[in-house]
């Protein structure tokens, strides 16, 4: 009997260990595959940075001189136009450059990279936005990464159909998790609803971002406008 109870025992313990194992495996696919988006992103933005803006950036330096010399050439007329357009194209390619790779994610963590980006949107949108947070806490590199999209993707339908006046994010945090809530004044929707039925990717890019980091979510209930909680470990 005894013998019976070491080898269930034994088999227990075989079973535990491989199941950690493949835990452990299958999170470490998972970071190899995020490291690898990543530094994908990475080398498209700087491609953008380096070689498309710095061509732009030539051109633009070329048009000035030609401006000034050709006094009497007739096309004079277009340089403006033309000057306007590869203006627009810099502010254009630096724009999808930071998108792919905020520069403050990495260099100053996510609350600041949320900040820059919100001050930004609401520039341009005349909504606002805001980012609280009790303390200040160091993501790691991916997982700020992650969360950076996640909430860029909900802000951004938000702005598309939503038709918001204002948008907080807030985190905060117990023992063993952090909480990000995000709510807006914006239409009401079914989150879960509209990711099973929407064609776009947007919903679908949410919850594939939450699976990737280990987050869950849940939707309150709101008074007006939608109320979202992601949860996750705290490291």
């Amino acid at each position: 009997m005894f013998s019976l109870f070491c080898a269930i025992g034994l088999l227990l313990l075989t079973l535990f260990n491989v199941t950690k194992v493949r835990s452990r495996a299958n999170e470490l696919q998972l970071e190899i595959s995020l490291k690898s988006k990543i530094q994908e992103r990475q080398r498209i933005a700087a491609d953008l940075h380096d070689s498309v803006l710095g061509d732009l950036n030539a051109l633009n330096v070329y048009l000035a001189i030609l401006y000034k010399e050709e006094n009497g050439f007739k096309g004079k007329k277009y340089y403006p136009e033309l000057k306007n357009s590869i203006e627009n194209a810099i502010k254009n390619t630096r724009l999808v450059s930071n998108k792919l790779m905020p520069p403050l994610l990495e260099s100053h963590g996510l609350l600041a990279a949320l900040e820059e980006y919100f001050n930004s949107l609401s520039v341009k949108t005349k909504i606002g936005f805001s980012v609280v947070s009790e303390e200040e806490i160091d993501f790691l590199y991916l997982i700020s990464y992650e969360l950076f999209f996640i909430i860029q993707e909900f802000t951004t339908n938000m702005i598309k159909y939503g038709g918001i006046n204002s948008c907080k994010i807030q985190f905060y945090y117990s023992r063993k998790n952090i909480h990000i809530e995000i709510t807006d004044d914006g239409k009401p929707y079914d989150f879960k609803a509209l990711a099973f039925t929407s064609k776009g990717s947007g919903m679908k890019n949410i919850s594939s971002r939450l699976k990737s980091i280990d987050a869950e979510m849940v939707q309150k209930k709101a008074a007006a406008g939608n109320c979202f909680l992601i949860r996750m470990k705290r490291c």
